[in-house]
C-alpha cells in the first residue's frame, strides 16, 4: 500500500519502508498492489481514496510475541478524493466516469469543463419536483464553437448527463461559457475540474482541492 499526492503522483509513504511511518503521516490518495491473483494482480491501482499509513501500536507489538508484528501497519481513511468524486444527494459522481460517458462524446466538441456544486436555496427548492436533492450540480463547458448554438445545445448535454450520470433526482444545469466563466485555483492560474461550494472554506477538503 502506498499513499501518493494525488495531482503529481509522487509517493509520501509506503508499506515497503514500515520503518519510516510515523505518527502525522503524510495524507493523500490510497494505492493499492496485490498479486494474491496469480491471473489478476492489482498493481499500484489508485483507489480515489484519500487516507495516511500510520505504524501500528497494539497490543501485540508491545509484547514481542509475533515475529510478524514487524510487519503491521495501521492505515486512516479520510473519504474520497475531492478532486475525483463526490456525493450528492444519495449518490457518488465519478468525475472520470462523467467524461467518459458524456464530455467527450465528439458531438459536444467539449476543450474544458468544470462541475460546480451547491446547495439549493429553501424558495429553489420549493420550484423543483417532489424529491429532489437538496444540491445541485452545474457543468460549465468550453466548446470549439462548432456544435449547436445556445439553449438547444445546453439542453442536449443536459439531457445526457441526467440520462447517464446524475439521475433525475439531482438538479442539473448546463452553462456553455468562455475560458473566463471557469474558476481557478487560489494559489495557481490552473482551472478547478471539481468546485464544491459545500465545503467549509479552510476545511482539508478545500486545502487539497486548491
Amino acid at each position: 500500500m502506498e499513499v501518493i499526492n494525488e495531482l503529481t503522483g509522487e509517493i509520501l509513504a509506503s508499506t515497503e519502508h514500515l520503518d519510516e511511518l510515523k505518527e502525522g503521516s503524510a495524507i493523500g490518495e490510497l494505492v493499492l498492489t496485490s498479486l494474491l491473483k496469480y491471473k489478476h494482480p492489482l498493481v499500484r491501482y489508485r483507489t480515489g481514496d484519500i487516507g495516511s499509513l500510520h505504524p501500528y501500536h497494539g497490543e501485540a507489538s508491545a509484547g514481542g510475541k509475533n515475529p510478524d508484528v514487524a510487519r503491521y501497519f495501521s492505515f486512516r481513511l479520510y473519504g474520497r478524493n475531492p478532486l475525483k468524486s463526490f456525493k450528492i444527494s444519495s449518490l457518488y459522481i465519478d468525475l472520470e466516469t462523467a467524461y467518459a460517458t458524456c464530455l467527450s462524446k465528439p458531438e459536444y466538441d467539449i476543450l474544458e469543463w468544470q462541475v460546480i456544486v451547491d446547495h439549493l436555496s429553501i424558495e429553489e427548492l420549493a420550484r423543483e419536483a417532489p424529491g429532489t436533492a437538496g444540491d445541485y450540480l452545474e457543468f460549465r463547458v468550453v466548446t470549439k464553437g462548432n456544435t449547436l448554438e445556445g439553449v438547444e445545445y445546453e439542453e442536449n448535454l443536459r439531457k445526457d448527463l441526467v440520462r447517464s450520470v446524475t439521475g433525475a433526482d439531482v438538479k442539473t444545469i448546463v452553462k456553455r461559457v468562455g475560458y473566463d466563466g471557469l474558476e481557478r485555483a487560489r494559489n495557481a492560474a490552473k482551472v478547478l475540474r471539481l468546485v464544491d461550494r459545500r465545503v467549509l472554506p479552510g476545511s482539508e477538503l478545500d486545502r487539497r482541492a486548491q
